[in-house]
């Protein structure tokens, strides 16, 4: 199944200002640059997706992070509840550079980078057991912490897999990149098909075979955590 991928700048010093730019290189990949020189702050690339589905499950990612100089930080982590892109009170003009914390806060460091990298292709298993809320927010985070330096961080592959490898949950990079805001320093926007919050396929999976009274109790489960559409394991909208 595709996601969405949301996109947001963020200020996070009082006297400098981001300038992070998101673009395609590729027909498949998204690149996020914070350029020129003058230009200080945090850029994310992230999703919205729900705990049950991707606790104990596989991340893949296939990455690559520029540097011309000390001060960068590119970084996958994983936070509880649901971020939005268009929230100033989820990505604060401050100077913090942590975000602000919901339910059970950080949950998980996947990556943690301090240098420029070439392209690679990492994995690691999802251990969020300490999460409190029904949803997580997945952040590829790029921190650009000197005045006179480039950085940028490109994607060619983001996903959840089974141990197995079979693949749950794909980023659709291919998809259209849409920048809903722009000329401020809070830009934010999208790329790709798909929903943002996904409907946690567990609650389906749990009902194969077991008939109609299971299949409406995971419906009216999903309803009641604000998830629409609803759709089946396959993909299909219901």
């Amino acid at each position: 199944m595709n996601f969405k991928l949301q996109l947001r700048e963020r200020k996070t010093y009082v006297t400098y200002n981001p300038i992070f730019v998101f673009s395609k290189p590729s027909g498949s990949s998204l690149l996020m640059n914070s350029f020129p020189n003058s230009s200080l702050g945090d850029g994310y690339i992230f999703a919205v997706l729900p705990k049950s589905a991707i606790n104990g499950k596989k991340f893949k990612i296939t990455w690559e992070g520029t540097a011309s100089g000390a001060n960068a930080s590119f970084m996958v982590l994983i936070y509880d509840g649901i971020y939005d892109r268009k929230s100033n009170t989820d990505f604060p003009t401050n100077d913090n550079p942590w975000l602000p914390t919901k339910g059970a806060g950080l949950l998980q460091t996947l990556f943690f980078r301090t240098a420029a990298f070439g392209i690679v292709t990492e994995t690691a298993t999802i251990n969020i057991n300490t999460a409190t809320l029904e949803y997580v927010t997945l952040f590829v985070w790029m921190d650009d912490g000197y005045i006179s330096r480039n950085f940028s961080l490109t994607i060619y592959y983001l996903g959840i897999l089974e141990q197995d490898n079979e693949v749950l949950f794909l980023a659709d990079l291919a998809g259209t990149l849409t920048i809903e805001l722009t000329g401020t320093y809070s830009d934010y926007g999208i790329i790709g098909s798909g929903d943002i919050l996904l409907f946690p396929l567990a609650f389906l999976k749990r009902c194969a075979g077991t008939g109609y009274n299971c299949f409406m109790r995971a419906y009216l489960k999903a309803k009641n955590l604000g998830y629409v559409p609803l759709k089946l394991p396959d993909g299909t909208p219901f």
